[in-house]
């Protein structure tokens, strides 16, 4: 299991929210600091991901999934696209 802090997610709705990504072998566990909040998502309804790499600002990842697009935002993204292409395979 990888884990990632302070990740900035924004889901299909629009929702935004700090969180916490625990990578597996099958599940990508996404939760809120204090836990109020656990979304769990199967590896292998992600479709496709997609990096945007910039060099001032924030990384962002987006995984699109059966159901719609879910966006991580973080500094030095590299690690989680592969930890999340990993999982995915």
């Amino acid at each position: 299991m990888t884990t990632f802090d302070n990740i900035t997610e924004t889901d299909q709705e629009g929702t935004e929210r700090q969180v916490t990504l625990e990578i597996t072998a099958t599940s990508i566990v996404r939760s809120t600091e204090d836990q109020a909040w656990v979304g769990r998502l199967d590896a292998k309804s992600v479709e496709s991901l997609d990096r945007d790499k910039k060099m001032i600002g924030a990384d962002s990842i987006v995984a699109h999934t059966s159901f719609g697009e879910i966006t991580w935002s973080l500094k030095k993204g590299q690690d989680l696209f592969d930890a999340l292409e990993g999982a995915c395979k």
